[in-house]
């Protein structure tokens, strides 16, 4: 199970809970954002990345990656030499921030209602 995808289910859970306290209209909400969050999974998660990809993206060492694959607990798209990983499939190490370790993702709503992602940087100094 893939990071989006604990993300998706621990939404579902707080939209249950929201709902059985008569949140209907937030739990509503919650639970649109959950099928966006699913349809961009199915749209962009056939996108194939080769190990160094996936490594940057994920947080593991692109031969972690290879050794996932060798023990069938991530699944090769690519050849035996040449292994590709979808972006569905990636697992992300706790801790890391694929966009880099300076930056923080907020999510912020606007005055129209949207939630935009907003990245903080912060200095490495």
């Amino acid at each position: 199970m893939s990071a989006l995808d604990r993300l998706i289910d621990r939404w579902r859970e707080h939209a249950a809970t929201l709902q059985a306290y008569g949140a209907t209209a937030v739990a509503q909400a919650v639970e649109r954002c959950c099928q966006d969050l699913e349809n961009v999974r199915h749209e962009d998660g056939s996108v194939l990345l080769s190990l160094n990809e996936a490594a940057r993206l994920s947080g593991y060492a692109p031969d972690t990656l290879g050794r996932m694959i060798r023990d069938g607990r991530l699944e090769n798209h690519g050849r035996r030499n040449a292994p590709r990983v979808r972006l569905a499939d990636l697992p992300l190490r706790v801790g890391h921030s694929p966009v880099g370790s300076t930056a923080r993702h907020r999510p912020t709503v606007k005055r129209d209602g949207d939630v935009h992602d907003t990245i903080d940087h912060q200095d490495a100094a």
